[in-house]
């Protein structure tokens, strides 16, 4: 393109680019912006072969603020010393909706160096910034009604932001700077290896009326009763038995499911059978397991344990190890509770509350 041509490239519809030994038109620009289709008439662009957009490299030496430039789509950070702190990436001013912009770690620094986008004067999502502090990550935002929204957020070692499971694991995993290792980041999992491969998973409660009826603290009491608890389910999840604490002898128990489209006594029980040798922690499982259906979820559903010679039954003082909070409470990703005293008399449905007693039974989720 000559000089002449260039400097009033912006008077022409399109500038052709051809090759001057095959004659062949190689690009056509368009000096301007270009509209396909119009309000209430909307076309379609076809593409077939590839896209690009407008690329920038910003050299980071020391903590900085970044301005990008309103033509700019991707940004590419390359970090040349990590430093202790963070670096501010603003997002372009004045652009316009549907208008993408892209964030891209480009050295793999955002852990020790997280890169912070902000839009001056304005919320993203609802939030002053977007912090990305996984190596190697990206954001993608997009002006939507006059505001930037994250439209995507990732990493090539990132497993999700976060990772969510059906059963409530939520959290990340991270690998180091030497490839050999990973860092686990997540609240109230296990983590067991073998086989060449690391298994994450997370227990059921957060809270548990089992974990918390110790030998120290879980009694015996003499009496003819079933005890159990009521909770709720968010999802449709699979209930596979019961676990409870016995703080007896050598004795046959009976645990129970009890659900239904109202008061979850108007269904018959589903029940299994099992044996105790002692005190400690038991777990009865059904023959078949109990898929709660959709039109349960939500609704009140309980567990029991029933000693079947209608003897004694076991009370777990958990008041002396943590306090209970108000009902209903979260007692996991996939249950609050709304009862930990619920009983009946002889081998019935625990369909009465007890003032000062807590039970410690507890579904088992699949």
């Amino acid at each position: 393109m000559t000089n002449n041509t260039r400097a009033n490239a912006d008077m022409s519809l399109f500038v052709f680019v051809k090759d001057t030994n095959t004659k062949r038109v190689k690009r056509i620009a368009v000096p301007c912006d270009l509209q396909v289709g119009m309000l209430g008439n909307p076309a379609e662009l076809q593409l077939l072969g590839r896209l690009s957009v407008s690329t920038t490299i910003y050299e980071i030496k020391s903590l900085d603020v970044v301005n990008v430039d309103g033509n700019v789509t991707i940004a590419d950070i390359n970090v040349i010393t990590a430093p202790a702190g963070s670096i501010t990436v603003n997002a372009p001013s004045g652009a316009r909706d549907g208008q993408l912009f892209i964030v891209k770690d480009m050295s793999g620094t955002s852990l020790v160096t997280p890169l912070v986008i902000a839009s001056p004067n304005e919320l993203i999502d609802g939030s002053s910034t977007v912090t990305m502090s996984s190596n190697y990550g990206s954001i993608v935002l997009a002006r939507v009604s006059g505001k930037w929204r994250v439209l995507f957020s990732s990493s090539t070692n990132f497993l999700g932001s976060p990772v969510l499971a059906p059963l409530g694991l939520s959290g990340s995993l991270q690998r180091t700077t030497d490839g050999l290792s990973y860092l686990v980041q997540a609240r109230g999992i296990n983590i067991s290896s073998g086989s060449g491969q690391v298994i994450i998973t997370r227990p059921v409660f957060d809270w548990s009326t089992v974990d918390h009826a110790t030998t120290d603290s879980a009694t015996l009491l003499p009496g003819n009763y079933t005890t159990g608890t009521v909770f709720s389910v968010q999802s449709a999840v699979t209930i596979t038995g019961v676990r409870f604490y016995w703080a007896g002898s050598f004795v046959n128990v009976k645990v129970a499911l009890w659900s239904g489209s109202g008061d979850f006594a108007q269904l018959t029980s589903k029940t299994a059978t099992g044996v105790v040798s002692g005190p400690g922690y038991y777990t009865v499982l059904f023959d078949i397991p109990y898929d709660v259906p959709r039109n349960l979820v939500n609704r009140w559903i309980a567990v029991s344990v029933y000693e079947t010679g209608g003897s004694d039954y076991t009370v777990g003082d958990v008041t002396d190890l943590v306090p209970i909070p108000t009902l209903p409470f979260r007692g996991g990703h996939s249950l609050t509770w709304a009862a930990v005293t619920a009983y009946g008399a002889g081998d019935s449905t625990p369909n009465s509350g007890s003032g000062g007693e807590r039970y410690p039974v507890e579904p088992v989720f699949a």
